[in-house]
């Protein structure tokens, strides 16, 4: 097993292919002496996951090591979100959208329009972690196909949750409905207990952080409505 630093924690993990590929980034220079989170997944789970989901074990053992780890995160007050994280001005902004609607290519758009004073910080499944000093968003490994990630920490700015429109335009939500949101753009595969400390965690980040709601084009006028409403006082 390797030893990673992964959203400012101590990590052991027996990895697949897929998880130690993209988890090469994250390798802890120095190592530790004891892990914060253990992922060892077995095969019955991959295999069942595989029978479940009609796919490769490469990539049944790559979504198994994600909700393992995921859930041990939750000790940790963080979750995941199915997301693209943009950077900019030292604070990362999220957008989810479920497949096919283009938050990454929001997010791209923002690149587009901000130069290199923007980044994709994790353009498939942030973490977002509650500390006494703020929220951070975090890169992790488990970053999609295209494995686009930063083995780095940044304050969070915002949640945005996105959807096609003819014109662009953001507003906030209010708490209950943020967290909702969140939860189904969160990992559910987990039990009674578990989801106590998830809708806490979410809770916490609702309270704290701005939540939006976007109507978008495909343009980069989007993306300059968007940073005009999520970035106000930066």
């Amino acid at each position: 097993m390797k030893k990673y630093s992964i959203c400012g924690l101590n990590v052991l993990m027996d990895a697949g292919e897929i998880t130690s590929r993209q988890a090469e980034k994250y390798l802890s220079p120095e190592g530790f002496e004891k892990a914060d989170i253990t992922v060892v997944p077995t095969k019955e789970a991959i295999e069942a996951y595989t029978a479940r989901c009609k796919t490769t074990d490469e990539i049944s053992s790559y979504m198994v090591e994600a909700g393992i780890f995921y859930r041990q995160l939750l000790n940790f007050d963080g979750v995941f979100l199915h997301a693209s994280a943009v950077v900019y001005n030292d604070r990362a902004y999220l957008f989810s959208a479920p497949c096919g609607t283009g938050k990454s290519t929001h997010t791209s758009l923002w690149l587009e329009l901000l130069g290199d004073r923007a980044y994709i910080l994790n353009d498939d499944k942030p973490a977002i972690r509650v500390l006494g000093d703020g929220i951070y968003a975090y890169g992790t490994p488990f970053s999609g196909k295209h494995d686009i990630s930063v083995p780095k920490a940044v304050k969070l700015g915002g949640v945005c949750f996105i959807s096609r429109g003819e014109e662009d335009k953001v507003s906030r939500m209010e708490n209950r409905e943020a967290v909702l949101k969140m939860y189904h753009a969160s990992l559910r595969k987990i039990d009674e207990q578990q989801l106590d400390k998830e809708l806490e965690v979410l809770q916490k980040i609702a309270m704290n952080i701005p939540v939006y709601k976007m109507e978008c084009t495909p343009t980069l006028n989007a993306a300059r409505v968007a940073v005009e409403a999520m970035t106000k006082g930066e």
